[in-house]
């Protein structure tokens, strides 16, 4: 059981609960510190890629949203 902020597949965003608020779903500490979105298990790999697209723009979107810019993650886990 969980409960997140939005649901992504190959054809929609659905935003479930506004991003300011804390959800259900990756435990205590993190479930009021990140948005958290769930990928919907798709059925072949044209569905999954236009899933993958789709959950991309809306991460940009999020970082758009909260004025956050991209920076390349480092190997100590650091980085977007």
């Amino acid at each position: 059981n969980a409960f997140v902020h939005a649901f992504v597949d190959k054809s929609r965003i659905i935003q479930i609960h506004p991003t300011e608020n804390g959800v259900w779903g990756a435990g205590q500490y993190a479930n009021a510190r990140f948005i958290q979105v769930e990928l919907v298990r798709s059925k072949t790999f044209d569905e999954f890629a236009r899933s993958i697209n789709n959950y991309a723009y809306y991460a940009a979107y999020l970082l758009d949203q909260y004025n956050l810019p991209v920076d390349s993650a480092h190997s100590d886990g650091k980085g977007t």
